[in-house]
């Protein structure tokens, strides 16, 4: 049983060294025209199992000064977006208040609002290099908040959520 095993397993041994190669090599010989021969350079993506990657980069914390005077105040901040996708895909960006109102640890209140960059922001392109997509979100606190507030430590969280989406 051993030597048949064993002539079976040789046998097939040299059958997989007579196996041709798939991919035709191209020969250039005196009789191609112009001693010319042409073959294809591509990328080969199929290790590439999803739409690509990003990174957005926002702030850890938003301070904002105490308004002393007691007048309409905004602080810009600002996010970037880093991107390598897919052809035919962008990044969006969507920025939301949890709250209304900053919220002390007495329970207090400071009514605010964010305005600029903040609602389906996307890129323009599916590769976008660091730094060059730079966003802008201001938070806004009318200055009766200020007025009406005790002072004190407030805060609030926003939420910043970025997707891959068709472009």
């Amino acid at each position: 049983m051993k030597k048949i095993l064993s002539i079976a397993v040789a046998v097939l041994m040299i059958a997989a060294i007579c196996v041709p190669c798939f991919a035709a090599d191209i020969t250039i010989d005196k009789t191609t025209p112009d001693g010319k021969g042409t073959a294809q350079v591509k990328t080969d993506i199929s290790a590439v199992t999803d739409n690509g990657t990003f990174v957005v980069t926002i702030p850890a914390e938003m301070p904002i000064p105490w308004n002393t005077e007691n007048t309409d105040s905004s602080k810009d901040f600002t996010y970037s977006v880093e991107s390598q996708l897919k052809t035919g895909k962008l990044i969006q960006v969507d920025v939301a208040q949890n709250n209304a109102n900053m919220t002390s640890a007495s329970g207090a209140t400071l009514a605010y609002t964010i305005t600029g960059d903040i609602t389906a922001v996307k890129t323009t392109a599916p590769v976008v290099a660091k730094v060059t997509f730079v966003k802008t979100v201001t938070v806004n606190v009318a200055g009766t908040a200020w007025a009406n507030a005790a002072i004190d430590e407030y805060s609030d969280t926003l939420t910043f959520t970025a997707q891959i989406v068709d472009a």
